[in-house]
């Protein structure tokens, strides 16, 4: 009997001690009435992959991001966003540990239309560009620019109503 506790306590202390696998998916859906909360859902995607990528790093675990994406369907009168990161084993000097974002969701008459507005009002709110900057100076990837990653998703409703998101996606040491 005391074989088999002994067994049983090696083979949870092993399950709970095993270290993530090479490459590591983050995925966040929403789904909501409410489009104007969306930006919620961003926010919550932004702070777990962050606080993952630095409980990889303490852990001795490091991992950098290699690609990012954020999907958009409208379906039964709801928004659903489903937003992924893939985090890839690196050697420690080459880890990302901050990752952060900025985007917009704005509404359009059609999905050309939407998009180019999207355009224009991130351009007349001129934050992303300074964003990016403040990024570069404060967190210096390892190649001289942070890694970036620019994502677009168009969506429409069932009153023809078009639906653009536009995320922009920084990572840094």
């Amino acid at each position: 009997m005391k074989k088999y506790i002994v067994v049983l306590c090696l083979l949870i202390f092993m399950q709970c001690n095993t270290p993530p696998s090479d490459k590591e998916e983050i995925t966040y859906e929403y789904s909501s009435a409410n489009f104007t909360d969306a930006h919620l859902s961003a926010n919550t995607f932004e702070a777990t992959v962050a606080q993952t990528l630095k409980e990889r790093y303490a852990a001795s675990y490091p991992r950098k991001v290699s690609d990012v994406s954020v999907s958009m369907a409208i379906y039964d009168g709801r928004l659903h966003l489903i937003w992924t990161a893939y985090l890839v084993r690196c050697q420690k000097a080459d880890a990302d540990t901050v990752f952060s974002r900025r985007g917009k969701l704005l509404p359009g008459a059609s999905a050309f239309d939407v998009q180019h507005h999207v355009e224009k009002v991130l351009e007349e709110e001129n934050e992303i560009q300074p964003w990016i900057q403040a990024f570069r100076q404060r967190y210096m990837h390892r190649s001289g620019n942070p890694c970036r990653f620019d994502r677009t998703s168009t969506g429409m409703q069932n009153d023809s109503t078009y639906w653009c998101i536009r995320e922009f996606f920084c990572v840094g040491p």
